[in-house]
């Protein structure tokens, strides 16, 4: 009775365990499969003027963040026509059972407003649908027409958190494409063609 009653608990404690592994990209493996990876059209604070509206940052941002991580080769993004959730409630509290539901392991969501002194707050959360918990969450401040510096910046975030290694999307020269293991990872590099500007970051948790 005792040894059915240990095997019973350590059974519980290898699947406990599991459901709450954080997920990451193991980039020291060759033949690596992408990360199935849903990035949310970011939702538009209803304070914001029609000039600010007319840019259509909620979908541009988002969209310039997925193909950066695609092109690294580790991610692979889903189509959006199969989320369930709209992007307000998805960035506040996602429903995981439905990002789950479309298979999906990481789940990127935003919102975008704007500041008192006219600056532009970018901010993103990448949440783990495996384990049902966020981790990370930053924004970002900076003026409307520098998104796009924005988009890499966000990129290199999840790069970094997901990885384990510095991003490369904020900068003149990106890699296009990446493949192979971290010993002899081969890539091919592309002009960014972004200009310097100034932004700051802080953590939204402090």
């Amino acid at each position: 009775m005792r040894y059915k009653i240990f095997k019973i608990f350590v059974l519980f404690f290898i699947l406990t365990t599991k459901s709450f592994a954080l997920v990451s990209v193991d980039i020291t493996r060759g033949n690596l499969d992408p990360l199935p990876t849903a990035i949310s059209d970011f939702y538009l604070d209803s304070k914001l003027g029609d000039n600010i509206k007319n840019l259509k940052l909620e979908t541009k941002i988002p969209e310039l963040i997925q193909n950066n991580l695609t092109r690294s080769g580790l991610f692979f993004a889903l189509e959006k026509k199969s989320f369930i959730q709209r992007p307000e409630p998805a960035h506040n509290k996602p429903r995981f059972e439905d990002w789950a539901f479309i298979k999906t392991q990481v789940l990127v969501t935003g919102k975008i407003s704007l500041e008192k002194e006219g600056r532009l707050r970018v901010e993103f959360k990448l949440w783990d649908v495996v384990s049902a918990t966020e981790l990370s969450a930053l924004a970002f401040y900076t003026t409307p027409d520098n998104w796009r510096r924005v988009s890499h910046m966000i990129s290199d975030k999840i790069y970094e958190r997901l990885t384990g290694e510095k991003g490369y999307f904020d900068s003149r020269i990106i890699y296009v494409s990446e493949t192979g293991p971290k010993v002899d990872r081969k890539k091919k590099i592309s002009d960014n063609g972004s200009r310097w500007i100034w932004s700051k970051i802080f953590n939204i948790r402090q």
